[in-house]
């Protein structure tokens, strides 16, 4: 257990045998309450195959397939094991599941207030998992008093772990959900597994990222006055700038935090550098295929530029944590009150980041309401325009183009792996790209006239528009 992550998860008591399985709980676990050892049990060689109802298609990293490898699993899986998955690709994911009899096939445990009665103090009525497209696991939790709450189980310790630390500190100041209860479920053969939180459910809370696509929506149809629109999305974009460097203030006055998370966070440059060269390998194939409009641009400039801001990052050293993920969705209203979620990802970096990480996401929103919900270009200029006000002061400092270009490396390689990523496919909307462009970035492209093929295999706006997003920051030397 001494290989934990964290330091000070200290002594460990033995209690009690059950359901197949032995379990540890530490009695004084700082951050997380109880922690559970489970001894291996079974070992398994052979593909599974996952309920339909269920799909890893987000989670853990993994791939699309529906077939995963069960290589080792802990405790019975006819009434729950916890389960080690890998894909064709080696990744590896951790997940409780449970066997269907009849069938064979393997399914996540969907209904199992036995099993979270075993880990927490609390009488379980039911238990509902959640259809989110998310990286951890969701439940609804109902007690048999009526109280529910939200169940949140990680697929990676170090992650939840993080979570559960900074989001106490987090809660007191009201920014983020109470937690109510945590625990580890950990194998003991292998040095992780997930942490399952148990949070304070909201009522009536509304995502700022539904918000703001609803005042788009609101704005692309309407032809009347716009100015009442138009402010509350500028509204949205200050309170959540103002959210953001109340969770810098809140994160980085606490030196004890900072201590404890100095050996766990990797800086944003290092955590960017796999995902620098999935992302240098496509643009140069995508620039060999469209570098006839883009005759000012060389592909061997391009990839050594792509170098050269590697190599540069990753001498700079921080000393300040950053949410690292700070798009429309992590923010959330509940009674007029806004919280800021999912600080599982945090990293070592500049202020700056999380601001250009909101600038790019409020981006490409705008960009998918112009080039794919026909708005007229005027009504996206004025949001470009407003948008720029509320971050003008940063982009006064290079160091935010910086920050850009490494937030817009992150979300392109997440669409190359997740989305239709063939860099031969012909730009969509190439002209309303370089308006985009233009109005974001003052850098326009050149008219070049590009007419597509007419049964052309159309791929996600996203990936063409932060391919030359990247090649305007590019040009203007950063």
């Amino acid at each position: 257990m001494n290989n934990l992550p964290f330091p000070f998860i200290k002594r460990y008591h033995r209690i009690k045998e059950e359901k197949g399985f032995t379990y540890k709980k530490s009695m004084d676990l700082e951050t997380c309450g109880n922690i559970f050892v489970l001894p291996i049990f079974h070992e398994l060689l052979k593909a599974i195959i996952l309920m339909p109802e269920f799909s890893f298609k987000r989670n853990f990293g993994l791939n699309f397939q529906t077939e995963y490898q069960i290589t080792k699993i802990w405790g019975s899986y006819l009434s729950g094991a916890l389960c080690k998955v890998k894909d064709d690709m080696d990744n590896i994911a951790f997940i409780f599941l449970v066997k269907d009899e009849k069938s064979g096939i393997f399914r996540p445990v969907t209904d199992f207030p036995d099993l979270l009665s075993t880990y927490l103090d609390l009488e379980i009525k039911r238990v509902e998992r959640l259809d989110f497209d998310a990286t951890n696991i969701h439940y609804l939790l109902e007690l048999k008093n009526g109280s529910v709450f939200h169940l949140k189980e990680y697929t990676r310790l170090s992650k939840g772990l993080i979570e559960i630390t900074v989001g106490q500190k987090l809660s007191h100041e009201s920014i983020f959900p109470k937690i109510v209860s945590s625990f580890v479920v950990h194998p003991d053969d292998f040095p992780e597994h997930c942490v399952y939180g148990v949070f304070e459910e909201f009522k009536n809370q509304e995502n700022v990222d539904d918000l703001a696509g609803k005042t788009l929506a609101a704005l692309t149809k309407t032809n009347g006055n716009r100015d009442d629109l138009l402010n509350y999305y500028g509204q949205l974009m200050e309170k959540t700038c103002a959210q953001i460097e109340r969770f810098h203030d809140i994160v980085n006055s606490d030196n004890y935090l900072i201590a404890k998370l100095s050996t766990i966070l990797p800086s944003v440059e290092k955590q960017m550098y796999p995902r620098l060269l999935r992302v240098k390998s496509y643009i140069v194939q995508w620039f060999n295929y469209q570098s006839k409009l883009f005759p000012m641009f060389n592909g061997y400039w391009i990839s050594l530029y792509l170098d050269g801001l590697d190599l540069l990052s990753l001498a700079k050293k921080h000393s300040t944590i950053a949410h690292g993920d700070t798009w429309w969705r992590q923010f959330v209203f509940v009674n007029n009150c806004l919280y800021l979620m999912d600080v599982e990802d945090l990293v070592f970096a500049d202020l700056e980041y999380d601001f250009s990480s909101h600038f790019s996401g409020i981006a490409n929103q705008i960009a998918y309401f112009y080039l794919e919900e026909d708005m007229d270009k005027d009504l996206m200029f004025k949001l470009v325009e407003k948008t720029k006000v509320k971050f003008e002061r940063y982009f006064l400092d290079k160091s935010f183009y910086q920050n850009l270009a490494l937030r817009i490396i992150s979300e392109l390689d997440y669409a190359i792996s997740h989305w239709e990523s063939n860099p031969n496919l012909p730009v969509n909307e190439f002209e309303k790209i370089n308006d985009i462009c233009y109005a974001l970035y003052d850098f326009q492209f050149p008219e070049i006239p590009y007419s597509l093929p007419k049964n052309h295999k159309k791929r996600y706006f996203l990936i063409d528009f932060l391919v030359m997003t990247l090649f305007a920051l590019i040009y203007q030397k950063l």
